[in-house]
């Protein structure tokens, strides 16, 4: 996006996305894979109803796919359907945690995501018990360096709750 001014260089993005269309919805092989491709663009690009649309025709037919359901409570959140992304967020760290081989990298997300929606509907003690839930994983270096922008996200989401909740609390005070 932010080389865009140059000369030479031009803004594909919409051609992209029609390519993906194209192969979630003609391809043989690359349904499925164009599909969870395509759910993170579209959020990122704002349009959340066609995510959420792909994400309900693709939980439709794979029911059990995570990656669909983490496209979905992305897309709820960016609509502002909070109540239902953080159901969605519940469900998918529920069956992160049943995993028996997990390296708590997508249970750590969870948390964030789930810190991002309370901090949006002005739950800060939620919003703060997420941000430090995120620290509960014993997580190897390599993850923990993945999850380093959460965890610095998350960070000044407590921090915001803190704040938020603070200057909540000098209106109630009364002596």
């Amino acid at each position: 996006k932010m080389l865009w001014w140059m000369p030479g260089i031009s803004d594909n993005r919409q051609e992209g996305i029609k390519q993906l269309y194209d192969a979630k919805d003609f391809g043989v092989y690359t349904r499925v894979s164009a599909a969870g491709h395509l759910i993170p663009i579209l959020c990122n690009e704002g349009r959340f109803s066609e995510a959420l649309n792909i994400c309900d025709e693709m939980l439709e037919r794979y029911s059990t796919t995570l990656v669909f359901y983490w496209g979905r409570g992305q897309a709820l959140f960016g609509m502002e359907r909070f109540e239902e992304a953080e159901r969605i967020f519940q469900y998918i760290l529920s069956r992160v945690e049943a995993e028996a081989i997990d390296n708590h990298y997508n249970a750590a997300l969870c948390h964030f995501w789930l810190a991002k929606i309370y901090l949006k509907q002005k739950q800060y003690t939620q919003s703060i018990a997420e941000c430090n839930r995120m620290h509960y994983y014993k997580l190897d270096v390599e993850i923990r360096k993945r999850l380093d922008k959460y965890f610095s996200e998350a960070n000044s989401f407590k921090e915001k709750s803190l704040a938020a909740s603070l200057s909540k609390r000098e209106g109630e005070f009364k002596p």
